[in-house]
């Protein structure tokens, strides 16, 4: 599998719930990493059980997060970054 990092800026970042909806699929076995990168905070780690999800759900396309973290300081505007494993690995000759 290779790593990706989700380049979409189309997600919906809610803090106060805690909650983060990106529209991709990505299953929760692939899903590795998501950062606040305006704060430089992990936020969602696969291997922390203190980072993980309390709810993950893929329906038509869609993932909805619901984080173990507390993101109720940060801001909906933050910007997010996602990290995930692809089944398909992309070779691009230099």
């Amino acid at each position: 599998m290779a790593k990706k990092v989700l380049i979409s800026k189309y997600y919906t970042f809610t803090p106060s719930s805690r909650t983060v909806v990106i529209p991709k699929g990505i299953q929760r076995e692939n899903l590795v990493l998501i950062t606040n990168v305006t704060q430089n905070k992990v936020i969602y780690n696969f291997s922390d059980p203190n980072l993980t999800a309390t709810s993950y759900t893929v329906v038509n396309g869609v993932t909805t997060v619901v984080l173990n973290y507390n993101t109720t300081t940060m801001s909906s505007t933050d910007s997010l970054q996602f990290v995930y494993d692809d089944t398909v690995q992309e070779i691009i000759p230099g």
